[in-house]
């Protein structure tokens, strides 16, 4: 899929239900007869829309591009041989305006999903002028001869849960804002998270690359045991938790500055230095 807008095959199947969940309010100053102004506000409902599913077959070596505006993103590692990504649309009108949130995610919202270069590409667009409700939340399943670069950017709100376990990245690079957690990451790393309740990373390859974590929640860090390479953690208002059990192949030291340490462990020469920094707690643990 190139490009394509989103269609329905009927009006009847492009809704399929209203989230209970409220969304927030839409509000407007109305005047009344004696000339003074009422702020009226009406509960945000959730639209969503019929899914969307696409394939594509995976030529070894290719890394993945995610895109994604608007939504939450899933990525899974699944078998065969294809990439499949499913677009689940939705917007946010008041009650009773089916017809002008079924007409704004026909119009509003573009999918591709294509080959650029070396990398498969993966986006969900949303128009310019339509609510801020608008997108779709995305899942996206790799095939376990997944061995690539892994490059995701979410834009707006919207959490990222990249499950990359049973695939070989050569480089892992997330950007997110919103809940981020990310499992498997290999290669050099560029992970960061700009917003959100939770920020989860799990390393199961070291790279002799130099690369970051950044959280704005609490960073919990796990390194998969046997591992060799440096990891330097800093957190801004809390403090550096130590793995526990402490692995007898790690040395911990102070860092240079406050609530900084700096962790060598298994054979780290010719490893890249990863830097961990959080606005609260960095907890490590290994596995």
């Amino acid at each position: 899929m190139k490009n394509a807008l989103l269609t329905f095959g009927s009006a009847a199947a492009i809704l399929l239900g209203l989230s209970t969940q409220l969304a927030g309010c839409a509000c407007e100053q109305q005047t009344q007869e004696d000339g003074s102004t009422l702020t009226v506000c009406e509960p945000i409902t959730i639209y969503e829309g019929e899914p969307v599913t696409d394939t594509l077959l995976y030529a070894p070596g290719k890394g993945l591009e995610a895109d994604i505006a608007n939504g939450s993103l899933t990525v899974r590692v699944g078998g065969g041989d294809e990439v499949s990504v499913t677009w689940r649309p939705k917007t946010g009108h008041g009650r009773g305006e089916e017809d002008l949130a079924r007409q704004e995610m026909e119009e509003g919202l573009t999918f591709t999903l294509e080959e650029r270069g070396d990398m498969i590409y993966v986006q969900s667009a949303v128009a310019a002028g339509k609510s801020p409700y608008l997108g779709a939340d995305v899942e996206i399943t790799l095939p376990s001869g997944f061995a690539g670069a892994v490059d995701i950017f979410k834009e707006n709100a919207g959490d990222v849960d990249a499950d990359l376990r049973g695939s070989t990245p050569t480089s892992t690079r997330v950007s997110a804002n919103g809940s981020l957690r990310v499992l498997g990451a290999q290669g050099t790393l560029d992970i960061a998270q700009t917003a959100g309740l939770s920020c989860e990373v799990s390393v199961t390859g070291w790279s002799a690359n130099s690369g970051k974590i950044a959280c704005d929640d609490a960073a919990d860090i796990t390194i998969a045991s046997g591992l060799g390479g440096i990891l330097t953690a800093v957190s801004q208002r809390g403090v550096v938790n130590d793995p526990s059990p402490f692995p007898s192949d790690w040395v911990a030291a102070e860092g240079n500055v406050e609530n900084s340490k700096t962790f060598s462990f298994g054979d780290s020469t010719g490893a890249g230095t990863v830097a961990v920094t959080s606005d609260e707690d960095v907890n490590l643990s290994v596995n």
